[in-house]
């Protein structure tokens, strides 16, 4: 309604703006309530803006991480973001461009950069988690785990100066598959090898009880992942995504860990660094360039340098640039040199093969004639350098790109010191005082922060908290007044059906178990009526509701510390690297990839970066520059080649897919389609002319070859150099290994008759004496890719560079580790993952082969030109040509170049071979088992016949390559016998043994036989002797501790003997105390305990004058007093005199017994109470006098009807019993009178000595009286058996019976 035209929506914007109202949107259970709540605060935020943005389509709103400004979006996605069903907002390029947004270009443009490459991360893991719901179909990647308990909190190690940002440490609640049976060690192993499993810094989905909750970052520690069960650590990020965490954490019934392969740890760096961006540098070339402005140059400007070289173009760079060998430049070089010393943004573009290390050209040639792209980046570096006093950074994509260019600047001339490579190292001190500071408060914010979690963790919410909550509660204050009880007046103590007496919580116990108000249903306001008449259900959400706000209290407090913690550290992980920073700005050129360029933005404000070379900038993210500017930077100098592959994200926001987003178009791509100038290189030095003719047809119609290239030798064994063998053998599909950030694929693709020929292909040109140095095997698909590596694998391990490898680990193609082999390597990579890579020769399976014309991401002409440019001397293509030329997208240049293959006679449909000895003999292998046909070892079907370095024997190989065959070994077995008649045989090169073996081995074995007997005696005899002495040491031992132990019985016995006495001085002491100060408790005696309690019971205890059942104690009218009918009868109180007697000895006479305590504290019973005194009374005076308590018959028998406690009491008096002294052990066993009957006098005797095996006891036998029944014969067996049996162990077992 807020949403409502034409002001229709303003008598609804305060309920709107109403905080109470936008939280409980924002804490309900429900997602989509959740971001209906969202919606409506981000409408009311921006109503009656004047600069109010469209509401349904634009920013902000969609769920608790979308807002107008880019600034406030979290980095890490939140739960309800990654469910939501709306689309992210995301603008077109062309959006950007629109001359109406001019005045908000620049601000467009970050905020679309970071939206895009946010989404470019945030699209993978919503595919995985719709894999892992069931919502898409797919195989995960990632591990999932199920089942964990909290179990602290993970700061780090404070005292060895090993502190980590704060998190929660998880223990599986079952040990992981994989781990078990494994030793301690071997786990350590394992998950040091696995490093997948639970991989660190990778980003998780947290599910608690089927919801989504958070996405934390995974910590592993080696030492905690392999303990049993394993152990991680969740770091948090975001206020609210933390306290929702804690919340549900706390209360989880089912906790489940999503691990999410994305590679979160790229992308931060970047997205932090756009929401650092407040003014872009060269902002108006970079966004607001047309063609007719001029490109004003840096003030740094070397023009003494410019003017020199424009006076003579060709001239000798030796002396100019001080190098150390002779340059000269062509003239595409020459103008890519002056236009970036000249210009404030300059864009050099390198095609395919002008890409080559300095040393190539100093190797190949006296004088370097030509040099390409990095050469060109070196030069343009070196001239800077030596004629400014700017400071320089490079960039690059990849780290082995980064190295190739730094090996080019020290060839050059820059000296290592002035260079600086990635991450800067140690060597300036840093301030001690300041990290031991900050040290400090961080190890006393992380015990601030372990005390509120043990808080936390063990906060219990019972019916005080929540009695406690609701009466502060500003909205359910209700609540507390319907569960407070009633005030009364009267003396008499309220009591429930059982007699027991009730608490105050008895209203708010029985709401929340769903019955109504109990003995106070008539005492209810009936402004409260509402509230018992919640059915359980309703009760239940509100006690959720009420323990939910009881914890978030906590939590709130634990949050705020830890993001205190967290700060700290941050605080000392900056101070750590000032030494970094110091270490920056010390030096001129500073080199890093792209990505350590954002991470370490803050250490390289410290370097002034006055200019920025950028290499590769046609495969680098135009929001990766962005974040390598400096406000200082004045000078902007990108080499790189559009016309190549572009760099990879995910296809829906690719220029390919067409939706006009265009992430992957570069900045590079972009200011050239844009018109702005560009200089390009022209010679190659790398492709034979054979290839690069192809290249220059499709792609770059200016380019030329360098002299190098012309006069290269043919490939051995082959009829041509270049080759396109053409089948019709049907692809599959791969479901298993689809295209990894290609979301428009659903399946890879594999070709099995093409990874058979390339097997045949590779194992054919090693025959011709190339090494697997020389062979590299590219295809376009992981799935392809995955079925080369396992059948090459059989001969030969397959190297995958990095990339090719991790997407294959991504792919589920490739366990995270593979076993290592010294076996000959054949190099194995995508095509998109060997860009900027050469080899002499490459083999490509080209994989796609089908009738409906389909070739996929083939279509691109930028990997076309890829492949087809990769190659020095030999270029062998393999796929169905049928498919290329029907293709629906990319046909016409494959058709295109397909016609240069055939003009060319490249065409083929198999391998054309001629054998190297015999040139006239050629063949065409078409078939795999044309190899074995036609060349089985290489060469053709003739026979060898050259004679063997043995100069007995010929070669019995087919034609092959090796003509010197001096160092071939002869083969040829030989045999003979010995005098004993064993037949030896050998091969020719071994020569004949100088022994018979079998002789050898019969003489070995004998020997071996006999030195085994003597070791077997030796062993028995060490055997022996070492039982006789480990069994002397144990005598001794023994000896040793009997003899420790009647010592320290001795000594114990002496002690409590001492003790004893001690306590009876103490006790006369009080005794004389007590005469003097009162009187009338002088002393405890039998005769005084029972007048001072006469008047408890109406009736006196009775003793039996029977010897079998002594001291019976009638409880049963006693009991019946406090057990009423009614739940609201009340009765009068009435003080215990037994009670008061006691606690007047516990006063006096210091006297402490907890088991008459209990006693004491029931209710009633002050008969048995005052029975239990007259006992105690009667064992003082026993041990007073000497005489042995343990004579005396403490049997008793209970009077009383059932239901009135005698077991209860029973219990207590043996515990009464064991603590007096009277019985040596603490055993208690019921039973009843019918029982012992039945078991008969053999199951009576076995409880006896049950008993008395334990140490002694109480035996209760309830309804005892069944056993004397007149018709109970079994019974009065058991009785005349237990009466003697009571007398025999008078001191030892206690009997009491229940009479009726």
């Amino acid at each position: 309604m807020v949403s409502l035209p034409d002001g229709a929506g303003v008598p609804y914007l305060a309920v709107a703006q109403d905080a109470s109202i936008q939280t409980r949107f924002q804490s309900s259970e429900s997602a989509e309530i959740r971001t209906l709540g969202q919606k409506v605060k981000h409408i009311a935020s921006i109503f009656g803006s004047t600069n109010e943005p469209d509401i349904a389509s634009g920013p902000g709103g969609r769920h608790d991480n979308d807002f107008n400004d880019f600034r406030e979006i979290a980095i890490n996605p939140t739960a309800d973001e990654l469910i939501s069903q709306e689309q992210p907002f995301l603008r077109a390029a062309r959006d950007i461009d629109d001359p109406s947004n001019k005045d908000q270009r620049m601000a467009l443009h970050l905020d679309n950069q970071f939206r895009l490459l946010r989404e470019d991360m945030l699209i993978e893991m919503r595919e995985e988690l719709q894999i892992v719901f069931g919502k898409k179909k797919g195989r995960h990647t990632g591990l999932i785990t199920d089942g964990f308990s909290l179990l602290d909190i993970e700061c780090g190690d404070h005292e060895n100066r090993k502190p980590l940002q704060w998190g929660l440490q998880l223990q599986c609640i079952q040990d992981l598959q994989q781990l078990a049976n494994l030793k301690p060690k071997d786990r350590r192993d394992y998950m040091s090898a696995n490093r997948a499993i639970f991989k660190h810094q990778s980003l998780a989905c947290l599910i608690i009880d089927g919801e989504v909750i958070s996405f934390p970052t995974i910590h592993r520690d080696m030492d905690q992942v392999a303990q049993t069960p394993p152990i991680i650590t969740l770091q948090f990020t975001g206020k609210s995504s933390t306290t929702k965490s804690l919340l549900k954490i706390k209360q989880a019934k089912h906790i489940r860990l999503v691990q999410i392969d994305t590679a979160v740890f790229a992308f931060e760096p970047i997205l932090k660094g756009l929401q650092q961006i407040r003014e872009i540098p060269l902002v108006n070339e970079l966004l607001f360039w047309e063609p007719e402005d001029v490109i004003h140059p840096p003030s740094h400007a070397p023009w003494q340098l410019i003017n020199r070289l424009q006076a003579q173009p060709t001239q000798d760079l030796q002396d100019v640039l001080g190098l150390s060998k002779s340059v000269k430049l062509d003239s595409s070089q020459f103008t890519s040199l002056l236009s970036a010393l000249k210009q404030s943004v300059s864009l050099i573009q390198g095609p395919p093969g002008t890409i080559k290390r300095v040393t190539t050209y100093q190797e190949s040639t006296k004088l370097i004639a030509g040099t390409g792209k990095s050469f060109i980046g070196a030069l343009i570096a070196k001239s800077i350098h030596q004629f400014t006093k700017t400071v320089i950074l490079v960039v690059c994509f990849k780290n082995h790109a980064l190295d190739q260019f730094l090996e080019d600047l020290l060839d050059i001339g820059i000296p290592a010191e002035e260079m600086l490579y990635d991450q800067p190292g140690v060597g300036i001190r840093p301030d001690y005082k300041t990290l031991n500071d900050l040290r400090g408060r961080a190890k006393e914010l992380a015990l601030t922060l372990r005390q509120s979690f043990r808080k936390f963790q063990a906060t219990k919410v019972g019916n005080p908290s929540l009695m406690e909550h609701l009466e502060f509660s500003s909205s359910d204050s209700e609540y507390y007044e319907a569960f407070t009880l009633p005030e009364t007046d009267t003396e008499f103590t309220t009591v429930g059906q059982q007699g027991e007496a009730i608490d105050e919580y008895y209203l708010l116990d029985r709401w929340l178990h769903g019955k109504d108000a109990g003995i106070f249903c008539d005492h209810m306001s009936a402004s409260h009526g509402y509230i018992w008449q919640m059915p359980a259900s309703a009760r239940q959400n509100m006690q959720l509701t009420w323990k939910q706000s009881i914890f978030s209290e906590q939590v709130l407090e634990l949050v705020v510390i830890a993001e205190q913690y967290n700060q700290s550290i941050s605080k000392l992980e900056r101070a750590l690297r000032v030494k970094n920073a110091q270490v920056i700005a010390s030096k001129r050129i500073v080199a890093c990839t792209t990505t350590a360029a954002a991470k370490y933005a803050n250490e390289l404000r410290e370097a002034s970066r006055d200019v920025i070379l950028v290499e590769e900038a046609g495969e680098i993210l135009e929001s990766h520059i962005l974040t390598a500017l400096a406000s200082q930077t004045e000078q902007l100098v990108l080499i790189g080649d559009h016309k190549q592959l572009r760099p990879k994200v995910n296809h829906d926001l690719s220029v390919e897919k067409g939706e006009g987003y265009d992430l992957n178009r570069s900045l590079f791509e972009r200011l050239v389609l844009k018109g702005f100038p560009h200089q390009t290189l022209f010679k190659q030095h790398r492709m034979r002319p054979q290839i690069s003719a192809l290249v220059r047809e499709l792609t770059y119609p200016d380019l030329t070859d360098a002299l190098q290239t012309q006069s290269r030798d043919n490939l051995r064994g082959l009829r041509d150099n270049l080759i396109f063998i053409s089948h019709k053998h049907q692809e599959i599909d791969s479901k298993e290994g689809a295209k990894w950030r290609d979301t428009s694929s659903v399946s890879s693709k594999q070709n099995k008759f093409e990874v058979d020929l390339v097997l045949k292909i590779v194992r054919y040109l090693a025959q011709q004496g190339y090494g697997t140095d020389d062979i590299v095997v590219l295809t376009p698909y992981l799935g392809q890719l995955r079925l080369m590596q396992t059948v090459l694998s059989r001969d030969n391990d397959p190297i995958l560079n990095d990339l090719d490898s991790h997407d294959l680990i991504r792919a589920g193609l490739l366990p995270p580790t593979s076993p290592k082999q010294s076996r000959p390597k054949i190099r194995l990579a995508t095509i998109d993952n060997y860009q900027g890579e050469e080899s002499k020769i490459v083999v490509a399976s080209l994989t796609r082969s089908n009738a409906s014309g389909d070739i996929g991401f083939m279509a691109f002409p930028q990997r076309l030109n890829v492949l087809l440019s990769r190659a020095r001397d030999g270029l062998i293509m393999i796929g169905n040509v049928d498919t290329f030329e029907n293709s629906r997208k990319g046909k016409d240049i494959w058709t295109k170049l397909f016609a240069m293959l055939k003009q060319g006679g490249h065409m083929y449909e198999g391998l054309p071979v001629r054998c190297e000895r015999h040139p006239e003999k050629t063949a065409l292998l078409r078939e795999c088992v044309d190899f074995e046909n036609e060349c089985p070892d290489g060469g053709c079907n003739e026979p060898c016949d050259e004679m063997l370095n043995c100069g007995l024997h010929l070669c019995p190989q087919k034609c092959h390559q090796i003509n010197d065959h001096s160092k071939i070994r002869c083969m040829f077995v030989t045999r003979s016998k010995c005098p004993k008649g064993h037949v030896s045989s050998w091969k020719c090169y071994q020569n004949q043994p100088k022994a018979c073996n079998k002789c050898e081995q019969q003489a070995r074995r004998l020997q071996r036989d006999t030195e085994l007997a003597l070791e077997l005696q030796e062993k028995r005899d060490r055997e022996e002797q070492d039982y006789a002495d480990q069994i002397a040491r144990l005598d001794a031992m023994l000896a040793s501790e009997r003899q420790r132990v009647q010592d320290e019985q001795l000594s114990e016995q002496r002690s409590q003997q001492i003790e004893q006495k001690k306590q009876d001085l103490v006790k006369a002491r009080n005794m004389t105390i007590s005469r003097q100060n009162h009187a009338q408790y002088s002393q405890t005696s039998t005769a005084d305990v029972k007048a001072r309690v006469q008047d408890a019971s109406p009736e006196p205890a009775e003793v039996a004058s029977k010897p079998a059942l002594e001291a019976p104690v009638r409880v049963a009218e006693a009991l019946s007093k406090s057990k009423g009918k009614s739940d609201s009868k009340m009765i009068p109180k009435r003080d215990s005199l037994a009670k008061k007697e006691w606690e007047q000895q516990k006063t006096l006479e210091n006297v402490r017994n907890d088991a008459i305590d209990s006693v004491m504290e029931m209710i009633g019973l002050e008969e048995v109470k005052t029975q239990i005194l007259l006992i105690k009374a009667k064992i003082d005076m026993s041990i007073r006098q000497n005489s042995d308590i343990k004579q005396d018959r403490m049997n008793a028998a209970f009077l009383g009807n059932p239901g009135t406690g005698k077991t209860t009491v029973a219990r207590l008096y043996a515990k009464v019993l064991t603590s007096l002294g009277v019985i040596p052990g603490d055993t208690f066993l019921e039973t009843t009178g019918s029982r012992l009957a039945n078991e008969g006098v053999t199951g009576v005797k076995k409880i006896v000595e049950g008993i008395l095996s334990a140490g002694g006891g109480v035996l209760f036998v309830d309804e005892a009286y069944q056993m004397a029944d007149e018709h109970n014969y079994a019974g009065k067996q058991v009785l005349d058996f237990l009466l003697p049996e009571m007398e025999n162990n008078v001191g030892k077992i206690v009997f009491i019976g229940w009479l009726q």
